[in-house]
């Protein structure tokens, strides 16, 4: 969980655009015949950078004065970003129900249990979710669409990187992404008439 706490990062201003970035770990060599070998780590993590449109002094003053608290990469927070924090699914029954059987270190797919109403798609490929007994976030690689029993299944890239009890609670709906500043400095713009523009890099830890 986020070292600040209660650790939202400021939700005003708004941002104008997420650039995001899915890093996944992986070694590979090439022989002189031009094959290439590779080994991967077994899951992904995020990077991303928050722009602003053009800030107010006061606007400036609110993110820069969150962002001194957490001393550059050293203390990690909570942000929920425009869009991808969101479920495109229609119905999201899906938020808060809880995983049917264990998940192990290195799992791709969990079950879910009372998801309501049959043939309804829960989660969109794409989508993030979280367990909530850790922070790490998974995407969604499918469609998630209900059976009649109430149940679904989900698959997900970036293994599990904990193991996950029977009866866990997923967080599907509004969900934040936990983060570290990228870089030690953080710049920003500040011009005559009071109008600022800052871009704020940050990437995921858990």
């Amino acid at each position: 969980m986020a070292d600040i706490s209660p650790g939202q990062y400021p939700t005003t201003p708004s941002l104008q655009a997420v650039n995001f970035r899915v890093i996944t770990p992986t070694i590979s060599s090439e022989t002189n015949s031009g094959k290439i070998r590779r080994v991967g780590y077994g899951h992904s993590f995020y990077t991303f950078e928050a722009k602003y449109p053009s800030l107010t002094a006061s606007q400036l003053g609110e993110v820069n004065g969150f962002l001194a608290t957490t001393m550059g990469p050293l203390f990690s927070f909570e942000i929920v970003l425009p869009e991808l924090s969101v479920s495109k699914a229609s119905n999201t029954s899906a938020n808060n129900v809880a995983i049917t059987g264990t998940v192990a270190v290195g799992q791709r797919w969990v079950n879910l249990t009372g998801v309501g109403v049959n043939n309804t798609t829960i989660l969109k490929a794409g989508d993030f979710f979280r367990f909530n007994t850790h922070s790490k976030m998974y995407m969604v690689t499918q469609d998630v669409t209900t059976s009649g029993s109430g149940t679904a299944n989900v698959q997900f890239s970036g293994s599990s990187v904990s193991s996950v009890a029977s009866g866990t609670r997923i967080w599907t709906n509004g969900v934040p992404f936990t983060v570290i500043a990228r870089e030690t400095e953080q710049a920003f713009e500040s011009s005559y008439g009071g109008i600022s523009t800052l871009s704020v890099s940050m990437r995921e830890v858990w």
